[in-house]
């Protein structure tokens, strides 16, 4: 209780001083200590191998996301599909390489509380490009070093309509460094 109320205490803090500066108390700048952006979100392995189906290819990557923040966290979702992005490192430079087909239908938040973990296998498939299917991979050079992004996941939910919140900064949504091999 008394760690509940210290937390409440923070951000009330925050947001004041958030409303005197203009700045938002979950930006990257922040100072949140217990905040890793390194930690948040994590594959179960550092290597996958991609398999062929003849059309597309495809591998399965456990995904962890833990919210090691004071308030809970809700990922925007249609029937529990996870808005995650693949982005592959080409040149230096992070490059958007794959996004799923999602359904387009808005579903209760999957709330993450803090200190909880979410947990998931992900299913990722995609058509080579000249392929009459989709969801496609940027290149037919799909094999590299890549990166998740997990999308949809805001601080204080609000059903009313987009912004369904205030959105959890880019670089503390996505994870470590993986690759993917045929």
């Amino acid at each position: 209780m008394k760690q509940r109320l210290h937390d409440a205490a923070l951000l009330v803090t925050l947001f004041a001083l958030a409303g005197c500066s203009g700045q938002n108390p979950f930006s990257v700048n922040a100072r949140f200590t217990e905040l890793d952006a390194g930690s948040w979100l994590t594959t179960d392995a550092s290597s996958y191998v991609l398999e062929s189906d003849g059309v597309g290819l495809r591998t399965v990557i456990g995904l962890s996301f833990t919210n090691p923040s004071s308030q809970p966290m809700y990922i925007v979702n249609c029937r529990g599909g996870l808005n995650t992005t693949l982005e592959k490192r080409v040149n230096g430079e992070w490059v958007h390489y794959w996004s799923p087909a999602l359904l387009m239908c808005l579903s209760p938040p999957i709330v993450v509380e803090p200190g909880e973990t979410l947990t998931r296998s992900l299913s990722i498939w995609g058509a080579l490009p000249g392929s009459n299917a989709g969801p496609a991979w940027a290149s037919a050079d799909v094999e590299g070093t890549y990166r998740m992004v997990l999308g949809s996941l805001v601080w204080n939910y609000s059903a009313g309509g987009q912004p369904f919140g205030d959105a959890v900064p880019v670089e503390l949504r996505t994870s470590n460094a993986f690759t993917l091999r045929y």
